[in-house]
């Protein structure tokens, strides 16, 4: 996996092997003044992610019945409630964040 931060590469690893070597990968940290906020957008794309979703099972409701769309939503929904797993345990991840008593200015090594 690729940090950002150069420093990361050797000490934030992947020990399962199952994060691809040629990924980027971003960490957010707690004292980063910008990590609520970017957590809210995030939050946000999910959940907006989540509507679609439903709004697409609603619609092959209307066209189908609810017999006749119970096979093809069997996918949306399952991936409605994945979404919705992953924006529960963003949302109490950012509140941990907010609680993080000291905020600043995010910083990057030079490479």
């Amino acid at each position: 996996m690729i940090h950002a931060r150069a420093d990361y590469q050797a000490r934030i690893v992947d020990l399962k092997n199952e994060i691809p070597a040629d990924e980027p990968v971003l960490l957010i940290r707690g004292q980063d003044q910008f990590a609520s906020a970017t957590l809210d957008c995030y939050i946000e794309l999910v959940r907006k992610a989540r509507q679609e979703l439903e709004d697409e099972a609603g619609a092959n409701n209307c066209e189908y019945g609810l017999e006749g769309a119970a096979e093809m939503n069997k996918e949306i929904i399952a991936e409605s409630d994945r979404l919705f797993e992953v924006e529960k345990a963003v949302v109490h991840h950012q509140r941990l964040v907010n609680l993080w008593p000291k905020k600043k200015s995010p910083d990057i090594t030079k490479t």
